[in-house]
């Protein structure tokens, strides 16, 4: 689930344990071999990122707070 600000989505940020794994993974390094022919870059482009979410559109933080209230989290806080 994302919530839309200002034209951005705000997405979830690593906690501890994943920035703690992430520290301690291998790093791969790779060699380019000199056969092959020197590369020049045309363009750069952003890679497009897919996540499933849910945007919440609202003119107000509050507003948008208080749809996610509504329509998501009260009906998984009741017993």
């Amino acid at each position: 689930m994302a919530v839309r600000q200002c034209g951005e989505v705000a997405l979830p940020v690593p906690g501890m344990r994943q920035r703690m794994a992430a520290g301690k993974a291998e790093i791969i390094r790779k060699t380019v071999a000199a056969e092959l022919p020197a590369m020049q870059c045309l363009q750069l482009a952003r890679a497009e990122q897919r996540r499933g979410a849910t945007l919440i559109d609202g003119q107000t933080v509050a507003e948008k707070a208080q749809k996610l209230w509504q329509d998501y989290l009260r009906q998984r806080m009741q017993p």
